[in-house]
Formats: C-alpha cells, structure tokens, sequence
C-alpha cells in the first residue's frame, strides 16, 4: 500500500517537474535569464516578443499552474486520509 502511495506521489511530481521544464524552456526562449559573464558575448533570445509567444506563456504558465495545484491538492488529500 505505501509503495502504490509513493508511486503515485513521484508520479504527480514528475508531472509538476515536466511541467516546470517546459515552462522555463519556453521562458529562456524568448528572455536571457543569467548575467553575461565578461568577456563573453551576450546570449541573445532566439524569438521576440508577439501575440503567438504571449499565448505560449499563457499556455505554459496555465498548464504549471494546473500541475502544481493537482500536485497540492494531492499532498492534502493524502494527509487528510493520513489523519483518519
């Protein structure tokens, strides 16, 4: 029982990472992220800023969101049914 338990945890969370990923992905896309070391050239965003990226943010940032709030909403149930 505890294992089915903990695989269903690490499930949930690889969902919450993969989500994480593919929004920080999108992000360093279109935003340099880290300061340029000196002496080395500026890395520069591969795409600009327009109404397609902004609804791959939206996207992106709904779907991180949805998986975070899941991912939550599983922990409480779970100590919920830890307190029964």
């Amino acid at each position: 029982m505890a294992t089915m338990q903990g695989d269903e945890v690490r499930r949930w969370a690889e969902a919450l990472q993969q989500a994480e990923r593919t929004y920080w992905e999108l992000v360093s896309k279109y935003v340099v992220l880290s300061q340029p070391t000196p002496g080395e050239p500026r890395k520069r965003p591969s795409r600009v800023f327009d109404v397609a990226a902004i609804r791959e943010f939206e996207t992106a940032e709904t779907n991180r969101r949805k998986a975070a709030d899941s991912f939550h909403a599983m922990l409480r149930r779970r100590a919920r049914a830890m307190e029964e």
